[in-house]
């Protein structure tokens, strides 16, 4: 599979991400459709490789896979409030298969789609990866709490195409293995190795650590109000089912909403519920968010010397956890709050 063999890979990811996203549209008419950038691996993986655990601590997940994948980038775009776009490409048998994954975020969905609306996203993409080819195979499948879809499909040039999608908001997951020869069990094998990392719903998003950074948001086309609506509905269920994990993240999302709304009491109140939670779980990572999400409302607030005390906590757990991400953005935010004092 030579270059124009693997653009082909890439406009099938094109394809399928496009598909995704332009259902979304009507909620942030804004926001352009993301397509995976076509890009030439730098090198072909050798057959002698042996299967491997791939880990992105940005992406937030780990998959088996038989050699180290190329990764492409195509940075966050603030004018249309999309997050950063990431794909991994491996070829095997001198380009004649092809592991594939890509994420992309997009902030500006978060809170906003419930079962149906995240349904129709993969129907979408469904009928326009089919377009031109045969529809093998289809269904419906959930990874954790998260929903996704499994296509296997026919496509053209030859290529037998098995994706699963993945809506882990606000974030799309790809995944894709493509021959021109039969599917064997080493497609399963990388697509049912496919984890999402601990904590990947609680990483932080451009949108929000803008707010964070005390820079107004500019988001017109997000409802706050139908989005804190969604979220208490599903604060209810999962306290009905006790499930703390989820209720944590969710009383931050809260917490933000109401940050967004400048309701900094009731943003304290929600964040304070879920660290409580997050500590009982032992969970570092969720404690040392809502401690940054909590220094940031006393920032808002102009209690400095609180905002510090509970900031400089975060960064302590992030550091432990090894969170470079998320200290590099606490350290950024204490350096702010230090210039007002």
């Amino acid at each position: 599979m030579h270059r124009t063999r693997t653009q082909h890979i890439n406009a099938i990811g094109a394809t399928l991400l496009i598909s995704l996203i332009g259902p979304l549209l009507p909620f942030a008419s804004c926001i352009e459709p993301l397509a995976v950038q076509a890009q030439t691996p730098q090198k072909l993986a050798s057959e002698a490789e042996t299967w491997q655990e791939f880990v992105s601590d940005r992406g937030g997940f780990s998959v088996l896979m038989p050699g180290k994948p190329t990764e492409t980038i195509k940075p966050a775009n603030p004018q249309d409030n999309s997050g950063e776009e990431r794909e991994f490409l491996l070829e095997m048998e001198d380009g004649n298969l092809v592991y594939y994954i890509s994420y992309t975020d997009l902030p500006t969905f978060s809170n906003q789609l419930n079962l149906n609306q995240i349904d129709g996203m993969f129907n979408a993409a469904r009928d326009a990866a089919v377009k031109g080819g045969r529809l093998i195979k289809e269904s419906n499948l959930t990874l954790n709490e998260y929903q996704g879809r499994e296509l296997e499909i026919e496509g053209t040039n030859g290529l037998r195409i098995k994706a699963r999608m993945y809506w882990v908001e606000p974030r799309l997951y790809l995944l894709m293995v493509v021959t021109s020869t039969n599917f064997t069990p080493d497609s399963d094998r990388f697509l049912n190795s496919f984890r999402l990392l601990k904590n990947t719903s609680l990483k932080s998003y451009p949108m929000l650590r803008e707010v964070q950074a005390n820079i107004e948001p500019k988001d017109e086309a997000l409802d706050l109000p139908k989005a804190l609506n969604f979220q208490q509905q599903a604060l209810e269920i999962f306290r009905q089912i006790n499930n703390s994990q989820s209720s944590a993240i969710v009383l931050g999302n809260i917490g933000q909403i109401y940050y967004y709304q400048k309701q900094y009491d009731r943003a304290l109140e929600a964040y304070q519920q879920s660290l409580v939670i997050f500590r009982k779980l032992s969970n570092c990572q969720g404690e040392g968010i809502m401690l940054d999400y909590i220094g940031s409302v006393y920032n808002s607030q102009g209690q400095y010397q609180k905002a510090l005390e509970s900031l400089e906590q975060a960064l302590v757990l992030f550091q432990e956890v090894g969170d470079r991400e998320n200290a590099s953005i606490t350290i950024n935010i204490i350096q702010r709050v230090r210039q007002k004092q």
